[in-house]
């Protein structure tokens, strides 16, 4: 199992009630490095994802989209702009 991680997944805070939370990914890393067959897990640090790339599965007015909302952090609650 290729698993992608990196500690800064830790800073994404959605708030105390919400299921998504820095606690539930200590816990879920927790049991994958605990796992018995560890040589069957590989760990690897993210990369940017080129963009070129990206729009192999979006539309560019998607990327757009989200480039410009990402520029002017207009984010509400939701994570939508």
């Amino acid at each position: 199992m290729h698993i992608i991680y990196d500690d800064f997944y830790l800073k994404h805070d959605t708030g105390t009630s919400h299921p998504e939370n820095p606690g539930r990914l200590v816990a879920i890393k927790n049991a994958l490095d605990s796992y018995g067959s560890r040589e069957e897990l590989s760990f690897t640090t993210p990369v940017p994802a080129e963009v070129k790339k990206i729009s192999l599965v979006h539309s560019g007015k998607y990327i757009e989209k989200i480039k410009s909302c990402s520029e002017k952090d207009a984010h509400n609650a939701y994570g939508v702009c």
